[in-house]
């Protein structure tokens, strides 16, 4: 149950947004396929049980011929015609099938579980949610680390794989610290043996994004702070906007340092304050989100904190963490 949050905006006015329960976006969204015995049920058990497929486009001209679109086409659903897209005809089509190969071969090679699917914009994008068994210690606590397999038949991104850490003290998601690190694109290619390898690369790649990860993350949570360090750092991180969006962000930021879920496990550090940026993206939320709350809002609050405007929110934080904390050591 969500807890409302209000924070002064102002000298005379006050902010009201609501608290979300300390767990992953992703959490309510997709669908859950841990239990599914085979690529075939888990594909209909995320909505994705279906191929896609380019079909030529025709422009109406003046006289009432139709002229064909010579340089696009369009991406259609093959069992119902649905539009999905525009791209360019050198656009490869990957089939949502094949995230779940991936997702074979990974599980086969590597031992992950697959445990969420789903797709988002109108089928458009297609993901799967992978934990892996080890985890990532930061300091006093053990993050859990997952994969997020993720493609778009629309051409608006590449299939992928993203690195994606949840600490369990509060539910923050943290992806990549950088755009490239850890984070793979994988090459379209009907070959097997590529296809094998370019896993291998992903899994990999993945692998040293999480070390990267940990390694800072740590660096981090050794950097005590005072009081005053952290309200500059949430400061910058807050200088978005105009004076009163500032001061109403700052003031998010924090009461989530000091009482947000896990920060009492945490000593002051440059981690915790990192912290408070990472749970206020993934949890604090404006009462309109709440009011309409549905299946969709829950996906654009996951895919934005992991790829869209709260990922590189967070990006940004812990670019200013670690110039302001690690730096000057």
């Amino acid at each position: 149950m969500s807890n409302e949050l209000i924070v002064s905006a102002g000298q005379n006015s006050q902010r009201r947004f609501f608290d979300l329960p300390p767990e992953p976006t992703w959490a309510n969204v997709g669908e859950k396929i841990g239990s599914a015995k085979s690529k075939a049920e888990m594909m209909e058990k995320s909505g994705m049980a279906w191929d896609v497929t380019h079909r030529p486009i025709h422009v109406e001209q003046p006289d009432g011929t139709m002229q064909r679109v010579d340089d696009r086409v369009a991406v259609t659903r093959e069992t119902d015609g649905a539009y999905l897209g525009v791209v360019g005809r050198r656009h490869e089509i990957v089939q949502p099938s094949e995230l779940f190969d991936i997702a074979e071969m990974l599980s086969n090679e590597h031992g992950v579980e697959f445990v969420r699917a789903g797709i988002y914009k109108e089928c458009r994008v297609q993901w799967l949610l992978a934990e892996q068994k080890d985890t990532v210690k930061v300091g006093v606590e053990e993050g859990n680390k997952y994969l997020l397999i993720a493609n778009a038949v629309d051409g608006s991104r590449s299939l992928g794989i993203t690195p994606t850490m949840v600490m369990p003290f509060c539910g923050n998601q943290i992806s990549a610290i950088e755009r490239s690190d850890g984070a793979t694109r994988f090459r379209h290619t009907r070959s097997v043996r590529d296809r094998i390898e370019a896993v291998a690369t992903m899994y990999k790649s993945s692998e040293m994004g999480f070390q990267r990860m940990g390694k800072v993350f740590n660096e981090l949570a050794n950097r005590k702070t005072t009081e005053a360090q952290v309200k500059k750092f949430l400061r910058a991180v807050a200088k978005r906007g105009s004076e009163k969006s500032q001061e109403a962000q700052f003031n998010i930021l924090m009461e989530r340092y000091k009482n947000g879920p896990g920060q009492d496990k945490r000593t002051n550090s440059a981690w915790k304050a990192l912290c408070a940026v990472t749970d206020t993206v993934d949890h604090v939320v404006r009462p309109s989100h709440i009011e309409r709350a549905s299946r969709q809002k829950n996906e654009r609050q996951m895919f934005s904190a992991t790829f869209g405007a709260g990922a590189n929110l967070k990006r940004r934080a812990l670019t200013i963490a670690q110039s302001m904390f690690l730096k000057a050591s």
